[in-house]
């Protein structure tokens, strides 16, 4: 996962009433909350959208003032251009060609382009192309065939995909490098706790867990400071290393309604090494990844097989590895496997710094909590920690990401 997808952000819909299109001020205000970014509005239906002035200038006035700057477009993928909620929208082939000028363009020598690109895709494009599935392949291999597959692109989605099993979750699954689900607690009539137990089991579900999720909130309408806190705290607890809010001109200027907003977020302590504020060294991601082998297929086996109960395997982690990603996912199981599923877990040791066999972290331990389960594990950069495979890991696979700084 590129270094990006890190931190707090906020999303920007309509920059003129974000502090008045000030970008000194908008920086100042994300600066206090202590946001890494913004992700300003680019493009809708394979038009550009107005801003008032080119994106390209407001991204890179952003960046000038410290903070990363992406660009998202929202899609409808129509098979021909179609007159929605009054206005006309282009095919997919203008909105990939949308996508593509935001990303690469560069009117001037010192821009260098957007953090990261978002694809906005809803109910929308359940209804309009004649085949979401393939649309959105080809959607997304034009858009990566002009920018590189290396770009940094995420989209995001409705967050209950079992409710939306028309929208082409898994193809942007392929060739994004995160999620960003839209688990708006309010907007779901739902707890901020509730919203995030929906999405991240929805996904586990529909086997929709090989990126990282990065969930949106809610931040308008009725949502309060304490709300906000809640469910940052909540995907914090389930793994996420990045957050961000809907959206900066409601939290602004909805400030009578909802006050308090912008303290909420400045309270929101990412653990170290998560604030993803740009740094002059990017953070790299190691070569180092162990996966199960139950459901994928990898020629480097987190576990060789299905552990049984007394099974014990260690893994040593890279001594440049300063943060580690692990995913759990269930599987579907045959009744005979039933005894033994999920009884097994992943710990983390180093040596015998801690404790007297040297367990540091015991990362998951219960079959109950597995699904749609991300845990992220910040390393002190000494070397000498390891990780252990034990007890019946039947019904699980297990996948693990090392990355440096």
């Amino acid at each position: 996962m590129a270094a990006v997808f890190s931190g707090k952000w906020v999303w920007v819909w309509n920059w003129r009433r974000c502090l008045g299109g000030d970008p000194a001020r908008v920086a100042r205000r994300l600066h206090q909350a202590g946001c890494a970014g913004a992700l300003v509005k680019s493009d809708d239906g394979g038009h550009p959208f107005d801003q008032g002035q080119p994106v390209w200038e407001i991204v890179h006035a952003l960046q000038q003032e410290g903070l990363r700057a992406g660009c998202w477009g929202y899609v409808y993928g129509c098979d021909r251009p179609t007159v929605i909620y009054g206005d006309l929208k282009y095919t997919w082939a203008e909105e990939a060609t949308m996508a593509a000028r935001f990303i690469g363009e560069r009117p001037s020598p010192s821009y260098r382009g957007p953090d990261v690109y978002v694809v906005d895709v809803e109910a929308e494009y359940e209804r309009q192309p004649s085949d979401p599935f393939a649309t959105a392949e080809r959607y997304l291999q034009a858009v990566q065939s002009a920018v590189g597959r290396d770009f940094p692109l995420a989209y995001a989605p409705l967050a209950q995909p079992d409710y939306h099993r028309g929208l082409p979750y898994a193809v942007f699954q392929r060739h994004c490098q995160a999620v960003l689900p839209q688990a708006y607690h309010n907007a779901m009539g739902v707890s901020p706790e509730r919203a995030l137990a929906l999405s991240y089991d929805a996904f586990a579900r529909e086997g929709l867990l090989s990126l990282p999720i990065a969930p949106a909130g809610g931040a308008y309408g009725t949502v309060t400071p304490d709300e906000l806190r809640r469910w940052a705290a909540e995907a914090m607890r389930r793994g996420a290393r990045m957050l961000s809010w809907w959206s900066f001109e409601h939290i602004e200027n909805e400030r009578s309604a909802c006050g308090g907003l912008w303290e909420a977020i400045a309270a929101v302590a990412l653990p170290a090494g998560q604030a993803g504020l740009p740094t002059n060294e990017e953070e790299k991601m190691i070569r180092w990844e162990r996966r199960s082998r139950v459901g994928w297929a990898v020629d480097a086996p987190f576990a060789p097989g299905e552990y049984h109960a007394n099974a014990r395997a260690d893994f040593e982690v890279p001594v440049e590895a300063r943060s580690l990603l692990l995913y759990v996912e269930v599987r579907e199981l045959s009744p005979a496997d039933y005894g033994d599923a999920g009884r097994g877990g992943v710990d983390l040791y180093n040596g015998g710094s801690e404790g007297a066999d040297g367990l540091v972290d015991r990362l998951f331990t219960q079959g109950s909590e597995y699904r749609g389960r991300q845990v992220q594990v910040w390393l002190d950069g000494e070397g000498g920690y390891r990780l252990r495979v034990f007890g019946a890991t039947i019904g699980l696979n297990i996948r693990c990401l090392a990355y440096g700084t």
